[in-house]
């Protein structure tokens, strides 16, 4: 299963201190995505505190485990399961077919 998940620090986190324990938080978790070996692509926005990963996963539990604690504690994440053009095309004729 492929997923796009999308991160933004949230925007009450201004204080300095508190800034820098978000950063820590989410670089470590950063860390543990990309040395995972199921990374496919990541980077950084250019206008706001935050990311993307587009990782590959088998289960709910593992994409979970990437995202605790870094990330949940500290941004505003968003989701998005990711079929291949090829595959999605292969499941609507499908689907089409049935009706």
């Amino acid at each position: 299963m492929q997923f796009l998940i999308t991160f933004e620090v949230f925007e009450t986190i201004v204080d300095p201190e508190r800034f820098e324990q978000a950063r820590e938080a989410t670089h470590k978790q950063l860390e543990l995505i990309l040395g995972s070996g199921k990374c496919i692509a990541s980077g950084a926005f250019s206008h706001q505190r935050g990311g993307f990963v587009f990782i590959e996963v088998d289960s709910g539990e593992e994409l979970l485990t990437f995202l605790a604690p870094g990330f949940n504690d500290n941004c505003k994440i968003q989701v998005y399961p990711v079929l291949p053009w090829a595959k999605q095309g292969e499941i609507l004729a499908k689907i089409f077919s049935q009706g």
